[in-house]
């Protein structure tokens, strides 16, 4: 289980003003210690995986209610923070497959830079939202040419009635893998080619939800997820072949993960305060 080390974040929240309201925080270190265990290329000890330094981030909000009934809230958020290297070079590599592996570990990556778009409606019973992010090139690794960090499009609908909500939404997440690899060891520049044509990997995901309000502050809820995933067979095939490289700590990756489909079903109930 991954926790924050000892840096703290500073936030300030402004006074609703107009019906607008600013925000900031500052943190000036994320990294964590311990482990996480996610599905991703970067997946293994904490104290090995890219962090940001001076991370700053911004909100803007706006909320009104018409005199026909009609809710409007619209929100930008934005984020930015100095990407650091968990680790350096520790050995030689020589193959592609061993370039890689290093280069996932101990190669530059871009500052952290991205924003978020936000809109809910709202009319009697009846809710609609939207939202868009754009992580641009966000920690992506320098030497990855053509990356992209990933952008999200969604779109929720709910109604209430009594004291049930029920919602149904839809998310699109889509980012370009890259076409290869350019390293530098040695002062000796090799481009390895993974994909020329720049494939994106994609996500889809429907989700359905139903809370129940039992209590002040305890709430029943069930959630149903349709999700769709697909990911270029040649990132995934790298991928393991890093794993296995015996790079660094490259082992510690978790398996690559190629097209994935299935569900998840969940029932529990909520503690608010």
């Amino acid at each position: 289980m991954g926790a924050p080390k000892d840096a703290n974040k500073l936030t300030y929240v402004t006074p609703r003003v107009y019906d607008v309201q600013f925000g900031i925080s500052f943190t000036p270190n994320t990294q964590t210690q311990g482990f996480s265990k996610l599905k991703t290329v970067g997946s293994r000890k904490n104290d090995d995986t890219t962090y940001d330094k001076n991370n700053v981030s911004l909100g803007l909000n706006y909320r009104t209610k018409f005199s026909n009934g009609l809710g409007l809230k619209a929100s930008a958020t934005a984020v930015f923070g100095q990407s650091q290297i968990a680790r350096r070079l520790t050995a030689l590599p020589l193959t592609a497959t061993e370039r890689a592996a290093e280069t996932y570990f101990s190669g530059d990556r871009k500052n952290t830079s991205s924003y978020a778009l936000g809109l809910e409606l709202d009319y009697g019973a009846f809710e609609l939202g939207f939202e868009f992010i754009d992580n641009g090139t966000s920690q992506v690794l320098k030497a990855i040419q053509g990356r992209k960090a990933g952008q999200v499009y969604s779109v929720a609908a709910g109604y209430k009635f009594g004291v049930n909500h029920i919602a149904l939404g839809y998310l699109h997440a889509t980012r370009k893998l890259g076409t290869g690899i350019l390293t530098n060891f040695n002062g000796v520049r090799t481009l390895d080619v993974v994909s020329a044509d720049n494939p994106r990997a994609k996500a889809d995901v429907v989700s359905l939800t139903y809370d129940r309000n039992l209590a002040k502050g305890l709430v029943l809820f069930a959630e149903a997820n349709y999700f769709d995933y697909k990911t270029d067979q040649r990132w995934v095939n790298l991928q393991n072949s890093m794993k296995s490289s015996g790079v660094g700590n490259a082992s510690n990756m978790l398996d690559g993960v190629g097209n994935n489909r299935g569900h998840v079903l969940m029932l529990g109930t909520k503690v608010r305060f």
